[in-house]
């Protein structure tokens, strides 16, 4: 089997499906753009109205515990944008403004809030403590005035929470003021009872007092001598008296000083309360909001949606895409034709001929009226099969005996038509032809004829008959369905010859790829100057594919308007992934408007024969 592999477009083949396909990307970006202006003007246009607000650091007034308190602005930054979009404040605005309309139900103002929410962004500046209120609307007024009263109502809102923090810790320094207070006046009290029962001598101070001077005198006297020096010795032992005595001075004079320190520390802690009272005090009346509006809102002059700008420009960039898209389906699915350079270039090989559409003079439901060449064969298409065979003949297949395969894209492209009458012509050519009817899936040369099908090929290759069996020639025509008046008037018929497919086989490709059919091929050579092959089209069935490389080359006909252009291509790179020659292809059943080099071919040719005609 043949292995088929599908063709990739290169990118030169894409440059030259936008190069033809232009206007269709043209209409394509006009039709998206006329979509996108309609759509556009057909949008309500929403503006957005900015309201932008400092908060300024906050730290308590009284100081308190200060340490205990960080400034983190990207966490206040956030919350405060919480608090902004929050249903208390939106709520506020809503009854403030009268948004939710006269003596609103509860369900109504939540409704309202709701939505109103889904309309405010709050974004902070980067690196700053500003916050920008955005507010979206129909209405460029409405818009700016709720941005406005969101910022005004956030303002009212953070005064009464700064005043009610105030409040709270004002309550909470007094109630601490009130117990220090009450411990100081324990500790003053204590002291004062002790003072009065006496116990208070005074010994243990004086003592401390000696002991340092001793310890200051022996460093002194160390400096000078020794250890052992008498006065050394002497201030080492009073220093052990005193300490001695030191250690025996009563438990009374430690308690007083335990109460000492005690009275101590509360008196400073009732001074720092008290002057933190003060403090708070001070800031529960100041009510100035540490929030400013920097930046009040004003009605926006353009809408923020539709942006026309980017609408157009994805339109635009849209349509390119659709166009590119519809450019590539239409080449895909194109069978027109614009010149017969332009099909070279497509395809990399030559356009062999150019067979004009049948006129009306010529079509019959009788397919054995279309060979041309007995019914007109002074016509432009029996040329066309002329010219055809000429190109044939000229291209580079060396063999002494010509083998040519005939196929197609897909059915009804007409390439039996085409390979009956270039065989015929070759035969008025002086060539000895052979027409093998090859085609082994649906046959139609016997019927073309009128010749039975049988005995064939098929009957040969399966060894039924012999080889001349199958062979018919003139006598054999002659006595088929056609008029033999018309091929009386026929010269060169004595040239031509024809095997009929026989029956049709299970399976073609096993008999092609037989040994009894290389040894047919080889006897057709030794007998025949040009044998052409009919085959079935190359997409549908493998047989081309397998025929190709066993002869020297092969022609494709593709009939304009019947099939894409892009299989004719895919085609003709199957026939030579096969390993088989393509000598180029036949144009079918063209009209003239379709190709111009053609149309004036043809009306030149025909009016050539015409006046030749009224000559003689």
């Amino acid at each position: 089997m043949v292995e088929r592999k599908e063709y990739e477009l290169n990118l030169y083949d894409y440059w030259r499906i936008l190069r033809r396909r232009k206007w269709t990307i043209i209409l394509a970006v006009l039709l998206t753009e006329a979509l996108t202006v309609f759509y556009t003007s057909k949008v309500t246009p929403i503006y957005e109205a900015s309201c932008s607000v400092e908060i300024e650091r906050r730290f308590t007034q009284t100081g308190f515990l200060q340490e205990f308190f960080t400034w983190y602005p990207g966490d206040i930054m956030s919350t405060e944008a919480r608090i902004i979009k929050s249903r208390p404040v939106i709520e506020e605005v809503v009854k403030k403004l009268g948004l939710a309309g006269k003596n609103p139900k509860p369900e109504e103002i939540d409704r309202k809030v709701s939505e109103i929410i889904s309309r405010v962004s709050v974004k902070r500046e980067a690196n700053s403590n500003v916050l920008n209120i955005k507010v979206a609307s129909t209405d460029p007024k409405e818009a700016a005035v709720i941005a406005n009263t969101i910022a005004e109502v956030y303002v009212i809102k953070s005064v009464e929470r700064k005043t009610e923090r105030d409040r709270e810790l004002r309550k909470f320094i007094e109630e601490q003021l009130k117990f220090a207070k009450a411990k100081l006046e324990d500790s003053e009290e204590a002291i004062r009872l002790f003072e009065q029962t006496g116990k208070i001598t005074g010994v243990r101070s004086n003592l401390k007092q000696q002991l340092a001077s001793l310890k200051l005198e022996l460093s002194e006297l160390l400096h000078k001598f020794t250890e052992n020096h008498p006065r050394v010795k002497a201030v080492k032992r009073r220093i052990k008296d005193v300490e001695s005595l030191l250690a025996a001075v009563s438990k009374e004079d430690l308690a007083y000083m335990r109460l000492k320190r005690e009275l101590d520390l509360n008196l400073q802690l009732y001074t720092l309360l008290s002057k933190k009272y003060k403090d708070a005090l001070i800031a529960e009346a100041d009510k100035a909001p540490n929030v400013h509006v920097i930046n009040p809102a004003t009605p926006p002059s353009r809408p923020v949606r539709p942006n026309k700008k980017m609408n157009y420009m994805m339109g635009f960039i849209l349509g390119i895409f659709l166009g590119i898209i519809g450019a590539i389906v239409r080449e895909n699915l194109d069978t027109s034709i614009g010149t017969i350079e332009e099909v070279e270039e497509y395809l990399q090989v030559p356009v062999l001929a150019v067979i004009p559409r049948i006129g009306e003079k010529e079509k019959s439901k009788d397919i054995k009226e279309k060979l041309i060449i007995f019914s007109d064969p002074k016509s432009p298409i029996a040329e066309s099969f002329r010219t055809l065979f000429t190109n044939i003949e000229l291209s580079d297949i060396e063999a002494t005996s010509k083998t040519v395969l005939f196929t197609s894209t897909s059915l009804k492209e007409g390439k039996s038509l085409v390979v009956s009458n270039t065989s015929l012509a070759a035969a008025q050519m002086g060539k000895k032809v052979l027409l093998v009817e090859s085609d082994l899936r649906k046959p139609v040369i016997h019927r073309i004829f009128g010749v039975p099908k049988e005995p064939g090929l098929t009957n040969y290759l399966l060894g039924n008959v012999n080889f001349d069996e199958i062979i018919r020639g003139t006598t054999d025509i002659l006595l088929g369905a056609i008029d033999p008046a018309l091929i009386a008037k026929t010269w060169g018929i004595e040239n031509f010859s024809l095997i009929t497919s026989g029956p049709l086989p299970p399976n073609p490709s096993e008999l092609f790829n037989s040994k009894i059919f290389f040894e047919f091929l080889e006897r057709v050579k030794e007998r025949f100057d040009v044998i052409m092959f009919d085959s079935a089209p190359v997409l549908p069935v493998a047989d081309a594919s397998i025929l190709s490389p066993k002869l020297d080359g092969v022609v494709i006909v593709y009939k304009v308007g019947v099939t894409a252009r892009g299989a004719l291509r895919r085609a003709k790179i199957q026939i030579e992934q096969a390993k088989g020659k393509v000598l180029g292809i036949v144009l079918n059943d063209i009209r003239a408007a379709e190709l111009m080099d053609t149309g004036y071919y043809y009306y030149y040719y025909h009016r050539y024969y015409s006046e030749e005609e009224e000559k003689g």
